[in-house]
This record gives C-alpha cells, structure tokens and sequence, in this order.
C-alpha cells in the first residue's frame, strides 16, 4: 500500500479520535491509550498494525517511557531508588505474566479511568512493549531518541555522552 495514492492522511487530535471513529468521518486510526482500545471496545474496530507487539521492528523494544531523577537524590536516598526499580521491575514482570491480576491490580487502585474491558485489551496489547527489566541502555536512548525527539530535532549525540544521564546499578 502507498499511502500517498492510496489513502488521504488526516491529523485529528486525541480527545477528537474516537467520535471522528464512531460517526465514519475516518475508516482507520492510528491511534494509542485510551483511545486506542475505547474505538476496539466500544466501536468494533479491529486492530491491524500491532505497534506495541513489535510488528514494525523499528519501534520493538524500545526505550519510551523512563523513571528520572536528580544526581543528588541518586546520591542521598539509594535505598528508595533501589526499592522504586525493585516495584517496577515486579510491575513488568506481573503485566506480563498474568493479565486478570494486572486489571485487578488496576481496578484496585481507585486510579482506572476505563471498563474492566477497556483495562483487559490495554493489558493484552501493551503487555509485549513492557520491557523484561528497567535496565536502561544507552544505545536504546539514543536509538528511541531519534524516533521520539521531544523537540523539532533530536539531540545531539555527537556532543552529550548518554551514559552521563543514566545510572549505573
């Protein structure tokens, strides 16, 4: 498929997504949380390029989302860093390991803002992205940079040494 013939590309904003799903303005959606799995729920919709399953390897077992924090509090509180990567290490490994107890986990927390439903296919798609550790790699940093600049261009690594910005375990 091109999609420059075969398609006419539009941008609609989140909150703008599912309702432009619902009433036929667009046929597909690229799309993520929550509006991703409101449209497969509520709507029907059916999903077709599994991103976070790694089927486009370019964006497989990346870096997206991470914990950050001060040098100083690196230095100073130590024991709460480590016990915070312990937490997240357990998250990673429940999330990919048992599906209900993740939604019961969730459902718990008074924090969901979705259906059990809605909960059940964010698991079910997100699951497979959730790294296997919190380890942190900096060619992952730098590789996951270049696809997600949080700016009109990515930094510079020519002149930043990634490995100054991550701690060492």
């Amino acid at each position: 498929m091109n999609a420059d013939k075969d398609a006419q590309l539009i941008t609609v904003a989140g909150p703008d997504q599912v309702q432009a799903f619902a009433e036929g303005k667009v046929d597909a959606l690229f799309a993520h949380t929550p509006y991703l799995e409101t449209v497969l729920v509520r709507h029907g919709a059916v999903l077709i390029a599994d991103t976070s399953g790694g089927e486009v390897s370019e964006l497989a077992d990346g870096q997206i989302h991470a914990l950050a924090t001060t040098r100083q509090e690196v230095r100073n509180k130590p024991a709460i860093i480590s016990g915070i990567t312990r937490a997240i290490a357990r998250a990673e490994n429940f999330i990919q390991s048992d599906t209900k107890a993740t939604v019961d986990a969730v459902l718990a927390s008074g924090l969901a803002h979705a259906s059990r439903e809605q909960l059940e296919r964010i698991v079910t798609i997100y699951a497979p992205a959730v790294p296997k550790s919190p380890a942190v790699s900096a060619t992952g940093v730098v590789h996951d940079a270049g696809l997600y600049p949080a700016h009109p261009r990515a930094p510079d690594f020519g002149r930043i040494n990634v490995n100054d910005y991550i701690a060492q375990p």
